[in-house]
Formats: C-alpha cells, sequence, structure tokens
C-alpha cells in the first residue's frame, strides 16, 4: 500500500498538525505502508527520498500550483491523505481525476470565523470562503480528530464519508526533575484563535499578587506576531521567541501552570503534552479541550479576560478538578488510519 500525504507543513515546521503527520508518518512505516509526503521547502529540512518538496514556502501557492504537482505525482500512490486547509485544496485536480483521498479535518470553522480577533473582514470572508472550497474538493473520507470535531463533520458531510479517528500525541519524556516555579506558561502555534487577546485584558490588580506570566511567542506569521506582540505590554508578560524541544519541555515542566485560552480546539496538542508532563492546566473548555487535558486542571466559567483572571485565582486556591487521562496511543491511531485507507481498496 502506497500513499502520499499532501501537507504544505510538514517536520521541521512546528504545530500540532505536523507532530500528528509526523509520528502517524512513522507509526504507518511500522505497518508495512509505504509513505511519501508532499510539502513545503523548508531551509532546515534534511534531504530525503520519501520528501517530494514544493519549490515555494507560501501556502497560498501550495494549494493553487501544488494541485499540478500532486497529480503528476499521485499516479505512483494507491491513496493521497491530507489536512485541513491548504494542503487539502492541493488535491482538488487530483480528486477531480478520481484519485481516491482522504482528508484529515482538524477543526470546522464556517461562520465561526467572523468571531475571531486580529483579522480584518477581508481575512474573514477570504477564510470563510477557502473553508468553503475545501468542502467541496472530492474526498473520499474525511476523518475528526475528536469528538468534537467529528461531530462538527456530521453537519457538513454525509455520515457514510466520516470517521473519527482521535489524535494521539508521543510520549514525553521529562528533561529533568526541575521543581516548580512561580511563573505561568503560554506558548504554542501562533493563531488567531489561541486566546492571545485575553492576556491584554489582564490587569495586575485583578491578579494574585506577584503574579508572572512568560509567554513563548513564534514569530510566524510575521504579521500576526507583530499584532499580538504590541498588546502583550504588560510588566508581569515576559515574551521569548520559540525554543528547542529539550527547552521548551524543561520550562513545562518548571511552570507553575500553563494557560490554555483558546476560543476553540479541533484536538488541542499544546493542552495535552502539558497534561502528559504533569502541569497543571488552566483552559477554556472549549472545542475538543474537555476531551484532552488530565490531571490537575482548571476550566474557566466565563470566556473573557475577567474569566480567565477568575480561573487563575481558583487555581491559586487549590479549587483543582483531578481529570483521568483518556488519549489514544500512537500505535492504536494508526491502526484506526490503516482502517480507513483499507475500505477504500478495491
Amino acid at each position: 500500500m502506497k500513499v502520499l500525504f499532501v501537507l504544505d507543513r510538514f517536520d521541521p515546521d512546528i504545530g500540532g498538525s505536523e507532530k500528528l503527520f509526523k509520528l502517524l508518518v512513522s507509526e504507518l512505516e511500522t505497518l508495512d505502508v509505504d509513505v511519501s509526503i508532499f510539502c513545503c521547502k523548508h531551509p532546515q529540512r534534511i534531504t530525503s527520498s520519501k520528501i517530494i518538496e514544493f519549490p515555494f514556502r507560501s501556502r497560498i501557492l501550495f494549494a493553487l500550483l501544488g494541485n499540478f504537482w500532486v497529480l503528476y505525482h499521485s499516479r505512483k500512490f494507491d491513496f493521497l491523505h491530507s489536512s485541513s486547509f491548504f494542503s487539502g485544496i492541493a488535491c482538488t485536480l487530483a480528486c477531480l481525476f478520481g484519485k481516491k483521498a482522504i482528508l484529515t479535518y482538524h477543526e470546522v470553522w464556517l461562520d465561526r470565523w467572523n468571531s475571531l480577533p486580529f483579522l480584518s473582514k477581508l481575512q474573514k470572508w477570504q477564510l470563510k470562503r477557502l473553508e468553503r472550497s475545501l468542502l467541496k474538493v472530492a474526498f473520499r473520507r474525511i476523518v475528526g480528530v475528536s469528538n468534537f470535531t467529528y461531530r462538527e463533520l456530521l453537519k457538513v458531510y454525509p455520515e457514510g464519508r466520516v470517521r473519527r479517528v482521535v489524535n494521539a500525541i508521543e510520549p514525553m519524556k521529562r528533561v529533568s526533575q526541575t521543581a516548580r516555579g512561580q511563573t505561568y506558561l503560554m506558548y504554542g502555534r501562533l493563531g488567531v484563535s489561541k486566546g492571545w487577546h485575553l492576556l491584554k485584558g489582564l490587569e495586575q490588580e485583578h491578579l494574585p499578587e506577584g503574579f508572572q506570566l512568560k509567554v513563548v511567542l513564534p514569530k510566524s506569521p510575521s504579521w500576526l506576531w507583530e499584532k499580538v506582540e504590541s498588546e502583550l505590554q504588560a510588566p508581569f508578560i515576559e515574551i521569548c521567541d520559540e525554543l528547542p524541544e529539550e527547552d521548551l519541555i524543561q520550562l513545562i515542566e518548571s511552570s507553575k501552570a500553563v494557560l490554555i485560552p483558546s476560543i476553540s480546539e479541533g484536538f488541542g496538542f499544546a493542552a495535552a503534552e502539558s497534561c502528559m508532563l504533569k502541569t497543571p492546566l488552566v483552559h477554556s473548555g472549549r472545542g475538543a479541550l474537555p476531551e484532552v487535558v488530565h490531571g490537575p486542571v482548571v476550566e474557566m466559567k466565563e470566556y473573557s479576560s475577567k474569566g480567565l483572571a477568575q480561573a487563575i485565582w481558583a487555581f491559586e486556591r487549590g479549587e483543582i478538578q483531578m481529570v483521568e487521562n483518556s488519549l489514544s496511543n500512537p500505535k492504536e491511531m494508526a491502526q484506526e488510519y490503516l482502517k480507513v485507507y483499507q475500505e477504500l481498496l478495491p
């Protein structure tokens, strides 16, 4: 069985989707699935016979011009496997020519784009059109990565085409036995839905005495980094650039708690990682987060800066809920995807 993954971003790019597919590719190879990846170029990527690089970094160009690369290379593969949003659109031509394709859908937004911060009206309109274009691509199977995303997909796709394969994450090894510090942490992909805008409304007098927050803020995309960085001027917020994985793990381990105030999450890799490292979590409870979080957690009761501050105070008072871990493991995830592929075999 030969599968071509069509992914605009792939390792060493950083993000939840990138981590998912790196893990999935590795696990599928243990199941004798021959996997190759078509993705945008990256200056630090090691050359591999399994990687077909698109010559540009632009996701827009990948979605549009990448169609011709995908159509050409798809002849050599049994299936295409892609991801929402830009990557999936790059499969349009191949699907029109009858190629069997699977789409992993990370999160359904549709009209919810209108509620997202940092975006202009034009950007919101463009993203809605992008998603609606993706919904028209003739994928044979659409996979939801959580119960939440699966239910959302059933609202827009016929039930017979939708499958649920819950994301798994690679077990994380503790770097050290660093003692917990007194600084809170917020990190993750620089996305408009991640709740960065709530930090602007936090006020020192409404927070615990001595409250400090470290924000690990990637600088890509640059237009969004400039907007977010300009709003995070409070004296109790320290901003640092993205870190090597080992340094990030050590920072998570030493933090008092991690903040995940997302507007919504189709899964929530940052939340899952923090919980696996046994770091307490203050989260919004939105989207798939209630499925993913485990260990000591506090859920926001109101989605606002005030609600975030109240949740931090609840954590300080010890009003913590202990949640059992219900995440799947990587081998189970790969087996479930293999079943989806086998459904499409002649």
